[in-house]
């Protein structure tokens, strides 16, 4: 019965060419586009979730009300600092802070050569970002790589295109403009899932004291630290951000202002990393 179900199938088929083409060529792109739609889509949903702590990582974004009612992605450098000691749902705290304009950096080899290139793509960032991002070291004590001043991390791409084939391990390399030089002290695999946390490299925390002085450093008002926070657990959330009105408190009452003035002027979020890439634009 089923073959002459496929016989007749295949008269009528054959019966109408041109009809029948048309059909079979409109399925055909329907199928291909729904495929592609589902494949983009499903690479669009996958952004951080690389990470191993992607569940319970967020970003500490500070928005305004009443006039001012934007959103800031960057925050104090302080309030990293003062989350960490203060809101003990918080296992680690990671800052970033990207150098304004670009750095130009320069490697002179035995030879005497010297290879120099602008670089867009690097941050200043806490030590705890080894463990909170799992960078995984191809070189370098990972514990340590970005504690020491003047220590910069780099991805298996730059150091390839400042050092070939040689060991980056232990060279110095050369921040032209700023006349410090940098050691290079790890070298790590470039992510290899979608994300939206891109660098090329990273400068120890302690190096940005040779860049920025201690008072920018300590200033509650200057919002230029990408900061995110690892929670001990998942679930923590609400229990987190319902601490964050009496740290906003404590954190801007020595300017003067009264608990009421600084609720109502400005607010902390936590945005999970997961909707960095599809629901935010700040």
């Amino acid at each position: 019965m089923l073959e002459n179900y496929f016989k007749t199938a295949i008269r009528n088929l054959w019966k109408h060419k041109t009809f029948s083409a048309i059909h079979i060529l409109g399925l055909s792109m329907g199928i291909a586009s729904a495929l592609i739609i589902i494949v983009h889509i499903r690479e669009e949903l996958s952004f951080d979730k690389g990470f191993s702590k992607s569940n319970r990582i967020f970003r500490i974004t500070q928005g305004g009300l009443g006039e001012d009612t934007r959103t800031w992605a960057p925050v104090s450098p302080l309030m990293g600092v003062m989350l960490k000691k203060e809101i003990p749902e918080i296992a680690s705290v990671v800052r970033f802070h990207r150098l304004y304009p670009n750095q130009i950096l320069g490697y002179t080899n035995g030879d005497g050569k010297v290879k120099r290139f602008e670089e867009k793509n690097g941050f200043f960032a806490d030590s705890s970002v080894v463990d909170v991002f799992d960078l995984e070291f191809i070189s370098g004590q990972a514990l340590s790589a970005l504690n020491a001043i003047n220590s910069i991390v780099i991805t298996d791409e730059m150091s390839r295109k400042y050092f070939g084939k040689e060991e980056a391990l232990g060279k110095t390399m050369y921040d032209e403009q700023h006349k410090v030089p940098l050691k290079v002290t790890g070298v790590v695999k470039t992510f290899t899932f979608n994300t939206h946390l891109h660098f090329d490299y990273l400068l120890s925390m302690p190096t940005i004291s040779q860049y920025i002085d201690q008072r920018s450093m300590e200033n509650r008002t200057w919002n230029a630290f990408y900061t995110y926070v690892a929670l001990k657990s998942d679930g923590l959330r609400n229990q987190t951000e319902a601490k964050l009105p009496a740290f906003m408190i404590g954190f801007f009452g020595g300017k003067g202002e009264s608990p009421e003035k600084i609720l109502a002027n400005r607010k902390l979020y936590l945005q999970p990393i997961g909707d960095i890439h599809l629901h935010s634009n700040l």
